[in-house]
């Protein structure tokens, strides 16, 4: 995939791009437009039903793949933004300014995608992310939860495309009061022609007519709006503002304070971003270029441009959360009706994708949240990371669905692990698709939220109570019996959240090493309810440490012992006077709590 951009809607300044020579041509790209190719691909349009709007962005889409000077952004035209305003430092809204700010509210999840990525055929918002919960589900939660709280309407709008809208209306539709009188619970998204690669024309395929269409991305959503009806529904029920995101993303729930920012401050625009990880380098981040904030997609980054993975210099990156001011959007399209201007992307694939052999098409597409290049005004704002939990793919699936996330009675998703979560990989070969992930996965996913990495390489199967912790790497072809643990705990916390350590690893950078062996220790407790697992990870310390105390000693070393049926971690230090650990936990426990009587630990 390949973006070809030009922005020039009135007062926004070109994109950088290098002229292209012939050496450089990517396949089927042309210098400008066949004759006649854009006039025979926008009459097919017309007379497939695109609305004028739609057809407006059309127009600017095939104009900038014409057009030889068509842009890249290479790193060393860009400069990293420096700071964002954080949400934590926004100011909490009155009860009553909250009450009003979401009565102008309306929340629209994009929701036309079917998980064909993931070899789903349905919707993939149906696609069950706790026991008996939904995508969908959730976010009705989600909704219900916010209109008691603050007694707002705040209507749940998705934009459908015709596969996803009858499955999820009909799930939606089994919560009581969920609909807003008078705002439609849905609106379609566009779609175009597929054109060929050759020459630019609309491709001809008979025997599946509706493969000869596709959709423009979720760029699509201004146009959408306006070609629907949604966006004239919406300003007549007297909602100024929209929050779009992502129906796999149920992280995203509408917040007071960013609304009431958007109102007092006048924004027209805001897109959410997180502090990049190295889980984001495939992910758009943000840039400026001449003054003005970008979005650099990985598409956009030229031939051998290493810049793009660097996650320290370009810092934030998009979570495709964004924040519309619908009057200012009414006003951009009322001069343009392709506005917002966004760079084009151009994804090449086979007009029938599940073959192969079938003619090569361009797709013309765009990203929504590029529009904070063009929109005068526009902002981004730093969310926490728990606001950016998307599923693309069966390793995102298996996070959420672990205990590395908790779902409320509220809809919320709310991380149960320190730092930045855990990373998945699993073998594509083995776990890409939902069958064959849920196959080696039949008694559900392990307990990750102690995890840092779990990577799986090979055919492996995991049975029930699976426990990870640490870094974890798995190689098959193997069965991962029930209760087994895999890795070395990580530094652990007690049920306060706080870690139990001694010192601080600000001294050395080493007072938190977990990288001790594992092991599993069978005691018994006191009360003769019989056998009780722990999980002793050794952690080597040699240097000194603070103690409880606030005193310098040399600590011989430390254990984090998980309690697995307690579900509680501690990160146990062995003071100097403790020479022998006791075999038994519970006695090592008692002997440890003993020396250092503030940090009295009670028998599991």
């Amino acid at each position: 995939m390949v973006i070809l951009s030009k922005l020039t809607s009135p007062g926004v300044r070109e994109l950088p791009g290098p002229r292209r020579g012939p050496d450089d041509l990517i396949a089927g790209y042309q210098p400008a437009e066949p004759p006649g190719a854009i006039a025979a691909v926008l009459a097919k349009a017309e007379a497939g039903g695109v609305h004028a709007a739609g057809l407006a962005a059309l127009h600017e889409r095939l104009r900038q793949l014409g057009d030889a000077r068509a842009g890249l952004l290479p790193g060393e035209a860009l400069e990293p933004v420096a700071d964002l305003p954080r949400l934590e430092e926004l100011p909490e809204p009155s009860a009553g300014q909250a009450r009003d700010v979401l009565g102008q509210l309306a929340i629209i999840k994009l929701n036309g995608g079917l998980g064909t990525s993931m070899g789903l055929s349905a919707p993939k918002s149906l696609l069950e992310v706790k026991p008996g919960m939904s995508f969908l589900d959730v976010l009705a939660r989600q909704v219900l939860a916010l209109r008691e709280r603050y007694d707002a309407r705040l209507p749940l709008v998705l934009m459908n495309s015709p596969a996803t809208r009858r499955p999820s209306l009909k799930v939606l539709d089994r919560y009581d009061g969920l609909r807003v009188r008078g705002v439609p619970p849905d609106f379609r998204q566009g779609r175009e022609p597929k054109i060929r690669a050759d020459d630019w024309r609309p491709v001809q395929w008979p025997a599946d007519p509706g493969l000869e269409w596709c959709p423009p991305g979720h760029g699509d959503i201004y146009p959408a709006l306006a070609a629907s009806g949604m966006l004239d529904a919406l300003l007549a029920a007297g909602l100024r503002y929209a929050f779009v995101s992502n129906s796999d993303n149920l992280g995203a729930l509408a917040d007071t304070r960013i609304a009431a920012w958007l109102a007092a401050e006048r924004v027209p625009f805001a897109l959410e971003a997180v502090r990049g990880t190295a889980a984001d380098r495939k992910g758009g981040h943000l840039a400026r270029y001449q003054g003005r904030m970008v979005l650099r997609e990985t598409a956009q980054v030229p031939s051998g441009d290493t810049s793009f993975t660097d996650v320290e210099r370009w810092r934030w990156y998009n979570t495709n959360n964004i924040w519309i001011d619908l009057h200012a959007l009414r006003e951009l399209q009322a001069a343009d009706p392709a506005a917002p201007a966004l760079p084009l992307v151009v994804n090449r694939k086979t007009v029938d994708p599940r073959d192969p052999a079938s003619t090569p098409v361009i797709q013309l597409e765009s990203a929504m949240g590029a529009a904070i290049g063009s929109i005068p005004g526009a902002q981004a704002i730093q969310v926490p990371r728990q606001r950016f939990a998307p599923v693309k793919t069966t390793d995102d699936l298996l996070v959420v669905r672990s205990d590395a996330y908790q779902l409320t009675s509220d809809g919320q998703m709310r991380p149960d692990f320190d730092g930045p979560g855990p990373v998945v990989t699993l073998d594509k070969k083995f776990y890409g698709l939902l069958s064959g992930f849920e196959q080696r996965f039949p008694a559900g996913p392990p307990s990750l939220r102690h995890c840092r990495r779990f990577e799986v390489d090979g055919d492996v199967t995991f049975g029930a109570n699976i426990f990870a912790a640490g870094d974890v790497k798995v190689a098959g072809a193997r069965y991962v019996a029930d209760g087994e643990i895999l890795g070395g705990l990580a530094p652990a916390r007690g049920r306060s959240g706080r870690p139990r350590a001694c010192g601080s690893a600000g001294q050395s950078g080493r007072g938190n090493r977990d990288d001790g062996p594992v092991r599993v220790v069978q005691d018994r407790v006191p009360d003769g309810t019989g056998s009780r697992q722990f999980v002793v990870a050794g952690v080597p310390s040699d240097h000194d440490e603070v103690g409880p105390g606030g005193q310098a000693d040399q600590c011989p070393g430390r254990v984090a012992v998980h309690d697995v049926q307690a579900d509680l971690d501690v990160l146990v230090l062995i003071p100097p006077a403790v020479e022998q650990p006791a075999e038994s936990v519970v006695g090592f426990l008692l002997d440890v709590a003993q020396v250092w009587s503030g940090e009295r630990l009670s028998r599991p």
